[in-house]
């Protein structure tokens, strides 16, 4: 199976010379971007997944499997509202074996995809079990975080937020007050964690938070 990018469409060639035609329209559902695929001809399921990605950083949806005659598919990124309603989304299709198992799933890890090479990197888990800093979100790590607990420092004077991985050094604060995702950089490469801030319920005073990493 050979899949080729055509204007607004993907062409899936078969092995017998047949193909089946894959529109593609971008779409407003709901007040968020979403992407719609039409699937048609297609009289049997096919071996093929639509993955939306972000196309500032390769940020990967919920992946969409069950492709069939006249299925509507729509995928949105897993990212705060804010975030998400200003995203710039396209569609990557891939072959089903190469979806990672827990994409999209409770739970489960978030990935990066590439759309040329369409391989899937998967990002560090993080989550704040002792939230002590107010309207902070840990969202994921970079693949290079070492897993453990690290450390997210508030200083409420400037409203910075530090960030140390598990054995590692603090990254260069960096300034919240403005509110929306942020990179806080570790003390290495590949170790920075990303965050959401609602920077209406900061903390008043400095405060510490542990971010386990897996």
């Amino acid at each position: 199976m050979e899949l080729i990018k055509n204007g607004n469409e993907y062409l899936q060639l078969n092995a017998d010379n047949t193909y089946i035609r894959h529109p593609l329209v971008v779409a407003d559902v709901f007040g968020v971007p979403s992407v719609h695929n039409t699937v048609s001809k297609a009289t049997t399921p096919v071996d093929i997944a639509l993955v939306t990605r972000r196309k500032a950083d390769g940020m990967a949806a919920s992946v969409q499997t069950s492709l069939a005659d006249e299925d509507i598919v729509r995928a949105h990124i897993g990212l705060p509202p804010t975030v998400e309603a200003t995203a710039e989304l396209e569609p990557v299709m891939v072959a089903k074996a190469d979806v990672p198992a827990d994409l999209g799933q409770p739970g489960g890890r978030q990935y990066k995809i590439d759309a040329g090479t369409k391989a899937f990197t998967g990002l560090a888990k993080a989550e704040i079990t002792t939230p002590a800093i107010t309207g902070v979100q840990a969202m994921h790590g970079d693949p290079g975080t070492p897993a453990g607990n690290g450390t997210l420092a508030f200083v409420a004077a400037d409203k910075t937020l530090a960030w140390a991985p598990a054995g590692g050094t603090a990254g260069t604060a960096v300034d919240v007050s403005a509110g929306g995702q942020f990179t806080l950089p570790g003390g290495a490469v590949d170790q920075a964690l990303i965050v959401f801030v609602d920077a209406g319920v900061l903390p008043a005073a400095d405060a510490i938070d542990t971010v386990v990493v897996s």
